[in-house]
């Protein structure tokens, strides 16, 4: 009887056992349990969430430097017309003559003071460029010896040869010393960073004798002798290639008194005016 009833009692464990086994009861958490709906679930290594690393930040490209405003060929012309006092020469007993271009077909404009004085035609040219800010003028240089006649800009017309990017302009000095001697170089001109650059090309010498014989010579610049074709020549085209361009420079031609009642908005006028004919006359620019 005592055995039965050992018996019975091991079989109701059993049973109450099984019956815990299947029901929903909740477990005691363990670690590494997390909390869901569904009660703590254990995260095993190989279900653990992967976590992705945040994106590579990448700093923000600075701006790339930029050159100082352009302005227009008009603003440019308002600009040179307010520096006035910079640029505008006069004498009382001569005229100064003045124009603009763009020598070096770099988009900043050159404003041209030129004057001729005295019997032997000695010139004196002064060129002004805007500078690279475009915010004011500077002054060109290049002229080695203050004694020494500039070229005659105010002649022409001009030859210009554009070859590889460049601009070279084919301009004359004449002189003279009284009626029995006078003389013309041909120089090559050229406006390289804010430099007038001239190189001999070739000249020409004629006297007048007592009989008022006239005895011309033509020479290269290293005294070469040459025929009046060949220096004509030289006078057309330079001879060493490249497009060349013949125009006509317009000047305006002022005396002292004129000059000194111009303010900055009739030298702006003036400007203007030369500019458009020279822009459109032919040369380069």
């Amino acid at each position: 009887m005592k055995r039965t009833m050992l018996l019975l009692t091991v079989l109701a464990l059993l049973a109450c056992l099984a019956a815990c086994k299947d029901s929903d009861m909740p477990r005691r958490p363990f670690d590494g349990d997390v909390w869901s709906d569904d009660g703590y679930q254990s995260i095993s290594p190989a279900t653990e969430p992967v976590v992705e690393a945040p994106a590579e930040t990448i700093a923000p490209t600075e701006p790339m430097p930029t050159e100082g405003p352009a302005l227009t060929h008009e603003d440019q012309i308002v600009l040179i017309a307010a520096n006035y006092p910079l640029w505008v020469k006069s004498d009382s007993t001569v005229p100064y003559s003045f124009t603009v271009l763009d020598l070096d077909h770099n988009g900043r404009l050159e404003v041209i003071s030129s004057v001729c004085m005295g019997t032997g035609f000695f010139s004196t040219n002064e060129i002004w460029e805007v500078n690279e800010t475009f915010d004011g003028l500077v002054l060109c240089t290049g002229r080695q010896d203050e004694n020494e006649s500039c070229s005659d800009l105010t002649t022409g017309p001009w030859t210009v040869i554009e070859k590889g990017g460049a601009y070279y302009y084919i301009v004359r000095d004449y002189v003279r010393n009284g009626y029995a001697f006078n003389a013309e170089d041909l120089r090559l001109m050229q406006l390289v960073d804010g430099q007038i650059i001239e190189t001999l090309l070739a000249y020409r010498t004629t006297e007048v004798d007592g009989d008022y014989n006239e005895t011309t010579q033509y020479f290269t610049a290293d005294d070469t002798p040459i025929t009046a074709e060949e220096y004509q020549a030289i006078h057309e085209n330079g001879t060493f290639g490249g497009d060349v361009y013949q125009f006509m420079v317009d000047w305006m031609i002022l005396y002292a008194d004129d000059i000194e009642q111009m303010d900055e908005y009739g030298w702006q006028a003036v400007l203007t005016e030369l500019w458009d004919v020279n822009e459109a006359g032919g040369g380069p620019f």
